[in-house]
């Protein structure tokens, strides 16, 4: 994710298409902090910092996964025991750990 939001790993046209393009969500997606989309990247504010990533759960499980992009730090926490209900994934902490993990990494 640091390569891909960093524009180490694909073209400067994709990077800004997915990174710095990005439109503010059509559909608010409950219990998440995706706001402005990218082409598969959104922006979401963790311990009080704008970050790039995505979120997502499916049956089982749940995942965060951001980019700090002037720490240059990025974090990705999974649990699986996720009901794949996006209404849900709030009430498993991940939000309160990213939010710790990026406060302690500052």
């Amino acid at each position: 994710l640091g390569a891909v939001v960093g524009g180490g790993l694909l073209s400067p046209a994709l990077t800004a298409e997915m990174v710095d393009r990005r439109r503010p969500g059509g559909v608010e997606t409950p219990g998440t902090r995706m706001r402005e989309a990218g082409a598969g990247v959104w922006a979401m504010e963790y311990a009080g910092r704008m970050v790039f990533g995505h979120q997502g759960s499916m049956p089982g499980y749940v995942t965060v996964m951001v980019h700090d992009r002037p720490a240059g730090l990025t974090a990705a926490l999974t649990t699986n025991t996720g009901s794949g209900n996006r209404l849900s994934f709030f009430a498993f902490g991940l939000h309160e750990v990213m939010d710790a993990v990026l406060t302690a990494a500052a």
